[in-house]
């Protein structure tokens, strides 16, 4: 079952507090093999690769050893670059740290969904086990279908996340939900707030975030249209856009 998780850091204003400096994840996927088969390597590469290029992640993938230099070599065949992180106790510890902090300040967002819930019950049944010499695991009960796959691959990105500038309040939306003789539509508006020149803010209109689901549907709806562009990450196709358009 490997995992990706992508993550970024993230400042809140505060009143009268410093900001809050949260992690929040943007994306679990998870590939799990069907009973009796084994996983495609070069496609599950070939979804992280599209992932990465999602979230505008060209040199920061961060892997553990497994298959280290195959994976290294087919993102970098991807144009996706990516970093080894080591696996030892120590480095797992300071892991599990991060994450722990993180759980206990409230200062880590999931994603909702299955894959959210999917990593809140890996990280409920997480067990700690003390070894001989003192040493010290964090990993799922020894039970039959306990993952702690996620949570491996959440602490590794709290770690990176450390060195990642983190954003301001960045761009807001309003939902606005009416009611008519055809039905119920639902208008969401982008937005961000500058500064005025006489004091307080101005509010412009903005384009939704990359990796949004507007922002999403807004790269579908385009490609459906054929209109791709030089690095568009490869959506789900829907009917009508050929194999020739990709290329």
């Amino acid at each position: 079952r490997p995992p990706a998780v992508v993550v970024h850091r993230e400042a809140k204003k505060q009143l009268n507090a410093p900001p809050r400096d949260d992690v929040v994840v943007d994306a679990i996927k998870i590939w799990s093999p069907a009973p009796g088969a084994r996983l495609d390597f070069h496609q599950v590469i070939s979804e992280v690769a599209n992932i990465a290029r999602r979230y505008h992640v060209t040199d920061g993938v961060h892997r553990d050893l497994h298959c280290g230099d195959a994976v290294d070599g087919e993102l970098r065949a991807f144009g996706i670059g990516s970093k080894e992180q080591s696996v030892s106790s120590a480095a797992q510890a300071t892991r599990w740290h991060l994450l722990a902090s993180r759980v206990r300040a409230h200062t880590l967002r999931l994603v909702d969904g299955e894959a959210g819930a999917a990593a809140v019950k890996e990280l409920c049944d997480l067990q700690l086990r003390l070894h001989s010499m003192g040493r010290i695991e964090v990993g799922a009960p020894n039970r039959k279908n306990a993952h702690d796959d996620i949570c491996d691959a959440l602490a590794l990105a709290i770690e990176a996340a450390r060195d990642l500038p983190a954003t301001g309040e960045g761009v807001h939306f309003d939902i606005q939900v009416t009611r008519g003789d055809e039905g119920i539509d639902v208008v969401t508006s982008w937005y961000e707030l500058r500064p005025a020149a006489g004091g307080g803010f101005v509010r412009l209109p903005a384009s939704a975030p990359v990796g949004s689901a507007a922002w999403e549907a807004g790269l579908r709806a385009r490609q459906e249209r054929g209109q791709w562009q030089p690095g568009d990450p490869e959506l789900p196709r829907g009917p009508g856009v050929s194999a020739k358009v990709r290329e």
